[in-house]
């Protein structure tokens, strides 16, 4: 590199012999210079988020666009929600906001573009061994790969700001267990859980300014990634409120990775690091390479040798974490049966994947989508087009066995003994599904709907049980069923062309519906009461609740407030269930909702609230968490 002071005096005659005129330009041309040197000095490209993929589009930000935050360059989301800002974009007054960024005048700390970060205390965590998703908070994390390896024994400079808002109801733990991670391997993890790990680095936060993190490290081993986020430790979360909507905001901007000098490297504290929870970041690791691609010649589908050995090889990579892999055929715009020849292609490479001994065949999912997704429109490098796609994904062989239960291809006589292996290895959460799921058409499989409902019955500790978890997805059967059903069998990008969704039917046929739910409802509550969060668990005790809900009768809701107010102090019952009860009390009685829980389905905003200060100020007497507006 040449010294700044050798270019300043090059630039120097240079400018003097073009003339005088000129030599203003000379300061601005060295800060450009000396800001891209700096610029280039970070390991950590685009740490000030500013480079976007979609800026150039006319329109703003939604918050349901997981893909958004994948679109800032050489960043990525793992886990829950993660959601890029831009304060200041060209096209519309407020820039890439939306209700859910708050403050609402919150500038980034340099520049135009930040990234918001959530942690929801509630959130329900992935599948344990009992099928039960505890609500013990869940989170989303940034990852990016550094421009070059972290090399052993020198030594680094790692930096970022960070913005917490403040709340009343805040778990201030988050404060100590907001930092960076540095690590080996690329990681994944599902959309509903935490990272834990040992070793982060982490400093003291204050709420409501922009603060620097700053540490020195000198790397024991190679690292290659960075993961910013809160992390799941023995002093956070300290709050587990089970009731729905406490989410906690926070904001990272300038993220910065520099290699420092021997000489200001020796006048420093420095930190030495290397990954120190190595099962749980093997656990986690997918290697660089996390898919194969496979190409072909024109209209060709069979494999070559070459081509086989390099699919057994990809295999080795993946032990036993890997449950289930996708596989995907794709071909150029040429040709007049695409699907078929994709089909093909893909079909080929998951029977060479099947009759490998470590992989189980129900834990593939394959599929050909014709032309649909190009990597080139490039007529001369079509050929990248023509590819079989090899991706290890989040699915489990649980997951691809309920695919091909409600997939129209499988042929029935293997649908009965997919169903019968689904229902006996399924959890408890989710095997009694399969009885509510309209895709499944139950005239042509042979298998009798009553011989698997009492199989199910028997995975319960009691009858009861069962009836509550029956009687709840018949009351969400035109609601949230299909939200559950999808779950079961996971989305795969490339193949599920939309989410499912079930049809609601009319009016009159809702309604009496929803009061076929209620007098079953009412009748259990009569003898039993409502049940106990204890005892029977969330989803169960909900099966009561709603249909007295859903009955908008004045003088059911009012059978079971004192009951659910009675549960709520004791711990038995949440209190954002007690909050809707009261709110629809009051608004069959033409007053106004107290607790701002009720919202009408024409414009998704409250019905006749109070103002959102007497809301808030209510919510907060039973620790729920405030609402900002009177949108949804």
């Amino acid at each position: 590199m040449i010294p700044i002071m050798k270019v300043m005096e090059i630039l120097r005659i240079l400018f003097h012999f073009k003339g005088s005129k000129y030599n203003y330009l000379l300061p601005l041309f060295i800060i450009f210079c000396f800001a891209k040197g700096i610029a280039q000095n970070n390991l950590v490209q685009n740490g000030d988020f500013e480079s976007h993929r979609e800026m150039n589009l006319k329109e703003s930000y939604s918050f349901a666009n997981t893909d958004n935050i994948n679109k800032l360059y050489n960043w990525s989301r793992l886990g829950f929600q993660v959601m890029y800002v831009n304060t200041k974009a060209p096209w519309i007054k407020s820039g890439w906001r939306t209700d859910a960024v708050y403050p609402k005048d919150l500038e980034p700390h340099s520049g135009k573009g930040m990234v918001q970060l959530c942690y929801e205390e509630a959130g329900p965590i992935d599948k344990d061994a009992n099928g039960q998703r505890p609500f013990i908070g869940i989170t989303g994390y940034l990852k990016a790969k550094l421009t070059k390896t972290l090399e052993i024994g020198k030594t680094y400079r790692l930096s970022m700001y960070v913005y917490v808002p403040h709340w009343e109801l805040m778990d201030s733990a988050i404060l100590d267990n907001i930092g960076i991670c540095l690590l080996r391997k690329n990681i994944f993890m599902s959309t509903h859980n935490m990272l834990h790990f040992n070793r982060f680095f982490t400093q003291n936060l204050v709420c409501n300014q922009w603060q620097k993190m700053e540490f020195n490290i000198i790397p024991t081993c190679d690292l290659n990634y960075l993961v910013i986020g809160v992390f799941r430790t023995k002093t956070f979360p300290l709050l587990h409120r089970i009731y729905g909507g406490v989410y906690h905001d926070y904001f990272i901007d300038d993220v910065s990775c520099v290699e420092l000098d021997s000489a200001t490297a020796m006048a420093q504290k420095t930190i030495y690091h290397c990954r120190e929870n190595e099962e749980e970041e093997e656990k986690l690791s997918i290697d660089y390479f996390d898919s194969l691609v496979l190409n072909y010649k024109n209209n060709e589908y069979l494999l070559s040798e070459e081509q086989k050995k390099s699919i057994s090889n990809y295999l080795i990579n993946f032990s036993k974490k890997y449950q289930a892999f996708k596989v995907i055929g794709h071909t150029d715009e040429r040709g007049t049966d695409n699907k078929k020849l994709s089909l093909d292609r893909a079909y080929e490479v998951y029977q060479i994947i099947s009759s490998q001994k470590a992989i189980d065949s129900n834990a593939i999912f394959y599929a050909g989508v014709g032309d649909k997704f190009p990597i080139v429109k490039d007529k001369q490098s079509v050929a990248q087009n023509r590819r079989t796609v090899i991706y290890p994904t989040n699915l489990n062989p649980l997951d691809v066995k309920y695919r091909k239960i409600i997939s129209i291809n499988e042929s029935n006589v293997n649908k009965d003994k997919l169903i019968l292996e689904w229902v006996k290895k399924s959890s408890l959460y989710s095997s009694i599904l399969i009885l509510f799921d309209p895709r499944i058409n139950w005239e042509k499989i042979k298998v009798n709907k009553n011989f698997l409902r009492e199989q199910i019955i028997n995975k319960y500790n009691t009858y009861e049980k069962y009836y509550l978890d029956s009687l709840y997805f018949e009351d969400q059967k035109y609601r949230t069923l299909d939200l559950y059903l999808n779950d079961c069998s996971g989305y795969l990008y490339q193949v599920d062309t939309g989410v499912f969704s079930i049809v609601i039917p009319l009016q009159n046929q809702f309604e009496l519906h929803d009061s076929i739910c209620f007098q079953a409802a009412h009748k259990y509550f009569l003898k039993h009461g409502i049940p106990k969060l204890s005892k029977f668990g969330k989803r169960a005790q909900l099966a009561i609740i709603y249909p007295y809900l859903h009955s908008y009768n004045l003088a059911h809701l009012n059978s079971i407030s004192d009951s659910l107010y009675t549960l709520c102090r004791a711990g038995e019952a949440d209190w954002i269930n007690y909050a809707m009860v009261m709110d629809r009390i009051s608004l069959k009685r033409d007053g106004y909702q107290i607790y701002g829980t009720q919202f009408l389905l024409k414009n998704n905003e409250l019905d006749r609230p109070l103002p959102i200060e007497i809301i808030n100020a209510n919510r907060k007497k039973i620790a729920l968490y405030p609402i900002k507006n009177i949108s949804r």
